[in-house]
């Protein structure tokens, strides 16, 4: 049902191309849920963002792999002086 929900719902491309702030995306490389090629679309579409592929990790990457996606999180975050 939850798919059906998702493949029926309208593009959300124009709403990405709306986003201003500093984004990161993490997705496990091996995620079939939302495959990697989901999130580059995304990445596309948000002016400015950054995507990280996590390899050995499916869809809960930053707990598959919680290591990896901190080291992440912290190189992005400190990139963006963010705290």
């Amino acid at each position: 049902a939850g798919a059906t929900v998702l493949a029926t719902r309208p593009d959300s491309v124009p709403t990405l191309k709306t986003i201003t702030v500093p984004t990161l995306i993490l997705e496990g490389v091996e995620d079939t849920v939302y495959p990697p090629d989901f999130s580059v679309k995304l990445q596309q579409n948000i002016a400015g963002s950054t995507l990280v592929l996590i390899p050995g990790a499916a869809h809960a990457a930053i707990f598959e792999k919680a290591d990896a996606a901190n080291a992440a999180i912290l190189t992005w975050a400190r990139a963006h002086n963010l705290r």
